[in-house]
C-alpha cells in the first residue's frame, strides 16, 4: 500500500513538473507579445504616414504637368477695379469688439486663477463641501448686523435645550480670522437675551467685559475645568476666546473642558487648504462637539472700516485746527483792518461779536 502510494506520489510530482514546464513556455510565448503589438502598431502608423506623403506628393506632381502643358490662357476680366472710399484695415470696429471679447475672457480666466491658486473661503458652501464638521451659521461684523449673533446664539441653545450651562471655546485655524469678533457677537447676543453671560480671554488680561484670572500652564481638561469654574462662577453662558490653533497650545484642553468648540473662518482670509486642519485637529483630540462659523467680512466692509476708522482720527484734529484758526481770525482783523467802504468777511463780524460756534 506504502509502495503504491510512493508510486502515485511520484507520478503526481512528474506531472506537475510537466506542467509547470509547460506554464513556462507559455508564458514565455505569451510575455513579449505586448511590446511587439506596440511595435506593429508603430510600423503601422509609419507605413500610414508616409502612404499619406506618397499620395500627396503624387498629386502635386499630377498637377504640376497639367499646368506645364496647358498653354491656353482662362483668365479674363470680370469687373474693373476701383479704389474703396473706406479703409479697408484696420477695422475699428471689429478691433474694439474683439478686445472688450477678450479682455472680458482674460479677466473671467485670471479670476478662476487667483481662485483656483490662492482659494480663500468665499461663504459656507466651502466648509460644508470641504469639511466633515458641521456649520452652525455665519455673522457679518459690525452693530449694524446684531441679528446675525442673535440667530446663531437661538440655534446654539436650540441644540442644547437641557444645558444649565453652555461653555464655547471659540478658535481659528489661524490670527487675524475673526474670532474675537465673533466672541464678542455671541457675548452680546446672550446679553441681550437676559442670560448670566461671561467672555473670558485666553491670555489673562483684563477687558472691558471683566477681569478674567491668570490661566495655569500645561492646561490639561481637569485643570482647563476648574479655571472655567472659577472665572465663569454663577455665569449661564461662558465664551472663551481662545487662540488660534495655531498659536495657543491650551486650546485642546479648553475644548475638552467646555464640551463646545466653535471655530472660526472668515471669508477671504482662510485658505481652503487649512479647512481639513480642523477635521484632522477635532479627530485627534477627541472633542465630542466641534462646529464651524463663517466671519462674512467683504472687501466694501473692510474699505468701510478703514474709512471709519480714518475719520474717526482725522475729523477731532480738523475741529481742532478749524476752532484755534477761529479763534485768530479776529486778532488778525484787529491788525490788518479792511479799508472803509471794502467788502468785510463775514466770519469777522461774527467774530467781533462774540458769537463763536465753538
Amino acid at each position: 500500500m506504502r509502495e503504491a502510494l510512493a508510486t502515485q506520489r511520484r507520478l503526481i510530482e512528474h506531472n506537475r513538473s510537466d506542467l509547470d514546464s509547460a506554464v513556462q513556455k507559455e508564458l514565455a510565448f505569451f510575455e513579449p507579445i505586448p511590446t511587439r503589438e506596440k511595435e506593429l502598431h508603430i510600423l503601422e502608423r509609419r507605413n500610414q504616414l508616409l502612404e499619406i506623403d506618397y499620395n500627396f506628393l503624387t498629386k502635386k506632381r499630377a498637377e504640376a504637368a497639367i499646368t506645364a502643358a496647358s498653354n491656353i490662357s482662362f483668365h479674363r476680366v470680370i469687373e474693373k477695379a476701383t479704389p474703396p472710399r473706406k479703409p479697408v484695415k484696420p477695422n475699428a470696429v471689429l478691433i474694439t469688439f474683439m478686445s472688450g471679447m477678450f479682455g472680458l475672457l482674460a479677466g473671467i480666466g485670471l479670476v478662476f486663477l487667483l481662485g483656483a491658486v490662492f482659494g480663500k473661503v468665499r461663504d459656507a458652501h466651502d466648509l460644508h463641501n470641504r469639511s466633515v464638521l458641521p456649520v452652525l451659521g455665519s455673522a457679518r461684523p459690525g452693530e449694524r448686523y446684531t441679528a446675525d449673533y442673535d440667530r446663531l446664539a437661538s440655534m446654539l441653545d436650540l441644540q442644547h435645550p437641557d444645558a444649565e450651562r453652555l461653555c464655547i471655546a471659540v478658535t481659528s485655524l489661524g490670527a487675524g480670522e475673526g474670532k474675537t469678533d465673533m466672541a464678542e457677537g455671541l457675548y452680546h447676543a446672550y446679553q441681550r437675551s437676559e442670560f448670566r453671560t461671561v467672555l473670558l480671554r485666553t491670555n489673562g488680561h483684563g477687558h472691558r467685559f471683566g477681569h478674567t484670572p491668570p490661566m495655569p500652564q500645561n492646561l490639561s481638561p481637569a485643570r482647563a475645568k476648574a479655571w472655567i469654574d472659577q472665572a465663569a462662577g454663577r455665569a449661564e453662558r461662558v465664551i472663551i476666546d481662545c487662540r488660534s490653533l495655531a498659536e495657543g497650545p491650551e486650546v485642546p484642553g479648553l475644548v475638552r473642558a467646555g464640551g463646545l468648540g466653535l471655530v472660526v473662518a472668515q471669508t477671504g482670509t482662510t485658505p481652503l487648504d487649512r479647512i481639513a486642519r480642523a477635521d484632522d485637529w477635532a479627530e485627534s483630540i477627541g472633542a465630542t462637539e466641534m462646529l464651524w462659523a463663517v466671519h462674512l467680512v467683504t472687501r466694501m466692509t473692510r474699505i468701510t472700516e478703514n474709512w471709519n476708522a480714518l475719520r474717526a482720527r482725522l475729523v477731532p484734529q480738523y475741529r481742532k485746527i478749524h476752532r484755534r484758526l477761529y479763534r485768530l481770525l479776529p486778532l488778525w482783523l484787529r491788525r490788518h483792518p479792511l479799508p472803509q467802504g471794502g467788502n468785510r468777511h463775514p466770519s469777522a463780524s461774527h467774530s467781533a461779536t462774540g458769537n463763536s460756534r465753538f
